[in-house]
């Protein structure tokens, strides 16, 4: 039993090293720093999250009004809306950055969609446009291809 165990440690052994020597000499180790080096490092990512977080609060203030039947408010914050994006829309991420650009474009053309229905004071006319702009968020999210690591 003993010679099992012996071949079994020298078969691991120079498993080990053919790994180890076939990693080293493909450069395994210098790909994985040159990648990280290449990818581009997105400074607005902060920023750009504190406006999205202003973006959720706003959308969550129309659909607790929307749920209950009123408008008051909803098409000033349809317009704040439209303006927290066309900020947003001038920091875009390192990549992406086209698409991004068309779903902000779009995102504000849906907040005045809102802000329309809205002022006909019916919150039926308006849950239509509501749920219509809080898709291109999700459609953004979605396709917008986001570095997992950020």
């Amino acid at each position: 039993m003993k010679a099992h165990v012996y071949r079994l440690m020298v078969g691991l052994c120079l498993f080990l090293l053919v790994a180890a020597v076939s990693i080293t000499a493909c450069g395994g180790g210098e790909e994985a720093v040159e990648e990280t080096a290449a990818e581009p490092v997105d400074e607005n990512l902060s920023a750009r999250q504190e406006k999205m977080k202003q973006i959720s609060a706003l959308c969550g203030g129309i659909q607790k009004m929307l749920k209950a039947g009123s408008t008051t408010d909803v098409s000033e914050d349809a317009k704040k809306l439209k303006a927290i994006m066309a900020e947003v829309a001038m920091i875009p991420p390192p990549f992406d950055t086209e698409k991004y650009k068309f779903y902000a474009a779009d995102f504000q053309t849906k907040a005045d969609t809102l802000a329309m229905a809205s002022e006909s004071g019916s919150a039926d006319d308006s849950k239509p446009a509501f749920v219509t702009l809080t898709e291109t968020c999700g459609v953004c999210h979605y396709t917008c291809k986001y570095p997992l690591d950020l």
